[in-house]
């Protein structure tokens, strides 16, 4: 006896209305999926913890149990997407701070300093942004910030034969 997924695998027309129900609810899956990486991105952010809680993730995305668990099988792959989430945000953000160097030193340079930067997506527990912003660091912790643009572009300096000017 067939299960009733093989059944509905060698029926297109059940299989077709399946389509249209998801296609009918896919941006409204979206969003709530969205609402819910940014309450977790958010409740990382301002607590600290790695591991917030799924109660105060539901609370903060204004969304039930039953919505969380439509969408994401466990916690921690809710925990995935959010950080899936930031690596696409900073490789953004990095790649328009490169757009911005003519040179190839100043790409490396550019580069460097955004993939150390904090970014207008990660604040400060006390929800002060002024050294949180890409610009902050290097306002706030002037000599930390020079050395680590130098000690990240030391080892491109002696394997280039671009010399930093």
């Amino acid at each position: 006896m067939a299960s009733a997924q093989q059944s509905h695998a060698n029926n297109p027309i059940a299989a077709a209305a399946i389509d249209r129900l998801f296609d009918k609810h896919r941006g409204e899956y979206f969003a709530e999926a969205q609402r819910l990486i940014q309450a977790c991105s958010s409740l990382i952010a301002e607590t600290g913890q790695v591991d917030p809680p799924v109660n105060a993730i539901l609370e903060r995305a204004g969304l039930g149990t039953r919505a969380f668990y439509r969408l994401f099988n466990s916690k921690e792959e809710l925990i995935i997407a959010v950080l899936q989430d930031g690596t696409t945000w900073k490789t953004s953000y990095i790649a328009e701070q490169m757009a911005t160097a003519s040179t190839p030193l100043e790409r490396i340079r550019a580069w460097v300093e955004a993939a150390i930067s904090p970014t207008p997506k990660m604040r400060r527990r006390d929800n002060e942004q002024s050294c949180s912003t890409p610009t902050g660091g290097r306002r706030c912790f002037p000599t930390n910030w020079q050395q680590c643009v130098s000690n990240s572009c030391n080892p491109l300096f002696k394997q280039s034969p671009i010399s930093a000017k």
